[in-house]
């Protein structure tokens, strides 16, 4: 029923109303269940009206921004991670620009205290990587909706292979630019499963320091 009175809030167009259910979700539930158990299964929906021409691109584009101005405002208001905590780095390849749920992932990372790198939309491989020679982080985050051209994605498949830096990876995974399997290729298919990746990632990563 929430999901329900959610798309009608899109369809149309009414910002009040889309305000006064997520606040009243939060308020019963906490941002963190909000977003992984109401918004994420609603975008799941809303992708499905896309597909079939049943919401006009001006109402998706209305409910994805707010949507993305109550996360970007959520993160902000996350206490900074510690010094030597694990850093994350989440982009979008070249071509992809639907950045709804790489925000989900993040604001779910930084929750658990991760230091959060967000490059955002339409990042070429080569800054990727030499955003990558330049933080060192643990992992990588990205997500795939568009067919692109793959040529450029080698250099994201080989910086991978050679550094060893795990790539979690979501959506359309048809577009999945690393054909060859890899235990530093991690698919993720809800948040749950990239909650718990990140947990048991840090676990691993403490035993061995210690």
């Amino acid at each position: 029923e929430v999901i329900k009175a959610l798309i009608l809030s899109m369809l149309i167009m009414d910002e009040g109303e889309f305000n006064r259910i997520f606040n009243r979700l939060v308020l019963r539930s906490g941002l963190m269940h909000t977003i992984t158990d109401v918004i994420y299964p609603f975008l799941g929906q809303v992708g499905v009206l896309w597909g079939t021409n049943k919401v006009l691109p001006a109402q998706e584009h209305f409910i994805t921004n707010l949507i993305r101005q109550k996360i970007i405002s959520a993160m902000e208001s996350l206490p900074q991670p510690f010094e030597n905590a694990g850093k994350i780095v989440f982009f979008l390849m070249e071509q992809e620009s639907h950045e709804i749920g790489l925000l989900l992932g993040a604001y779910l990372a930084k929750d658990l205290g991760w230091k959060v790198y967000y490059l955002g939309q339409n990042v070429p491989s080569d800054d990727i990587a030499m955003t990558v020679e330049l933080l060192e982080p643990d992992l990588l985050m990205t997500m795939f909706v568009a067919a692109r051209c793959y040529k450029n994605d080698e250099i994201l498949c080989r910086m991978i292979e050679n550094r060893k830096i795990p790539l979690l990876y979501s959506g359309n995974l048809a577009f999945l630019p690393c054909k060859t399997p890899s235990v530093y290729h991690v698919p993720v298919r809800n948040p749950a499963e990239f909650i718990a990746y990140l947990q048991e990632f840090r676990e691993n990563t403490t035993r061995i320091q210690e």
